[in-house]
């Protein structure tokens, strides 16, 4: 079957789709580009929202696009070129703000390149200082590129940030999907690339680098609200392992970052690729910093195992 593009409703959303059959991704750009669904030779492999009304309430984050930084950061607050700024605080159990803008970065759809067994879509948004110049006064430009590939069976997510802006900006970068474990978490392992623990405490860095996940497979832990730090440059694939199928998550770009995250009451497990560690606004400015001009990727690859 030939690799279309088709658009359906959603709610107040419009809904897109590409690929070819059993094999696609959909989107919604203007909630952060929502991913809606991977589907990979019949595998459906996200936990998604319903309908447009459960994407607008935003319980979770669900396959949500981070920017202008990922995780928590804590009272919002931080401090850039001797000039203070305040994110609201929306996580007060932790006394943070949560995921930069959340689901409220409005893309477009810029360009849908159609090839024979395989497709890339393009989602673009520009943010400039005075839309938020409390928060975040900055010109950055944001490019989230979508990729499914029917021959390989693979698909692609990337999310670059470009620096618009006369002086270096703060910008970090992540990706909030949930996957599916069919048949419980219990007939599900995950194995972590080379990896260090980062403390925390209520969510917050403490300073400290503990020993990291096994290299060899280990139990879902329903538990994980965790953030690791990946130590080694040329392995950053994670291996998730059920009793039917597997998936190879390999994060691409500047990923330095593995938030893993089990909700309760559902069958999935996010892990999710951030360029920065929690807090790095106020902590790791040397992770966020991006010059004039330049570009920040953050990634991931989903294939099966």
């Amino acid at each position: 079957m030939a690799i279309r593009h088709t658009r359906t409703p959603f709610g107040p959303y419009t809904l897109h789709q590409v690929g070819s059959g059993d094999t696609y991704v959909s989107f919604v750009p203007e909630r952060s580009g929502y991913v809606h669904q991977l589907c990979l030779a019949g595998r459906a492999l996200l936990w998604n929202y319903p309908d447009g009304d459960a994407l607008t309430a935003n319980k979770g984050h669900r396959n949500l696009g981070l920017f202008p930084f990922p995780n928590r950061l804590l009272e919002g607050q931080y401090t850039w070129a001797g000039e203070e700024h305040a994110f609201e605080v929306n996580k007060p159990d932790t006394r943070s703000a949560l995921h930069g803008f959340g689901p409220h970065t409005v893309l477009q759809l810029a360009r849908v390149d159609l090839e024979t067994d395989r497709a890339l879509v393009t989602l673009s948004y520009v943010h400039r200082a005075d839309d938020h110049p409390q928060s975040y006064p900055f010109d950055v430009r944001c490019d989230l590129e979508l990729g499914i590939d029917v021959g390989q069976q693979e698909a692609s997510w990337t999310l670059k940030a470009t620096n618009l802006s006369g002086g270096a900006v703060p910008v970090g970068l992540g990706w909030h999907p949930y996957f599916l474990l069919p048949g419980g978490h219990e007939q599900w392992s995950l194995q972590m690339p080379p990896n260090e623990h980062v403390e925390l405490e209520q969510a917050i860095p403490t300073g400290r680098l503990l020993p990291g996940l096994s290299a060899k497979p280990v139990a879902i832990d329903t538990d994980w609200d965790d953030c690791f730090k990946l130590s080694d440059a040329n392995n950053r694939t994670v291996l998730l392992q059920g009793p039917a199928y597997g998936l190879r998550l390999t994060q691409t770009g500047t990923t330095r970052y593995t938030q893993l995250y089990v909700p309760p009451g559902a069958s999935s497990v996010a892990v999710e690729p951030m360029s920065c560690g929690v807090n790095a606004f106020q902590e790791a400015q040397e992770e966020v910093s991006i010059e004039p001009g330049d570009t920040l990727r953050c990634g991931m690859r989903i294939a099966l195992a």
